[in-house]
């Protein structure tokens, strides 16, 4: 598995620009096998880091292919735009899956 995370602010008054993106990025997700797996808004604190963001998703995907594939597939849909018109401060980063367990050797 291998995880997708998204920080962001959305751009007041373009919410509904975004929730359009949600609405088929969804379907388009599932189409590739990946799904959100944590979903979250308005921070509670800001602990470390250089700057919040209001609002963050965590999606899961099969595996690096998968996303590749779900990425062309969102540029083919034009969906990309909707995403980067409604928001601002975006961070998007792919991260492979870690046994942390594993890793600490409590395995």
């Amino acid at each position: 598995m291998i995880y997708v995370l998204n920080l962001y602010d959305l751009i007041p008054g373009k919410e509904d620009q975004y929730r359009d993106y949600m609405r088929q990025a969804g379907p388009l997700l599932a189409k590739f096998g990946a799904r959100p797996v944590v979903t979250a808004h308005a921070p509670l604190a800001m602990l470390e880091g250089d700057n919040e963001r209001a609002h963050m998703i965590i999606v899961e995907f099969p595996d690096k292919s998968a996303f590749d594939e779900f990425y062309a597939a969102a540029d083919a849909a034009k969906l990309h735009p909707l995403r980067e018109g409604a928001t601002r401060n975006y961070i998007w980063t792919v991260y492979d899956g870690w046994d942390l367990g594993a890793w600490l050797g409590d395995a």
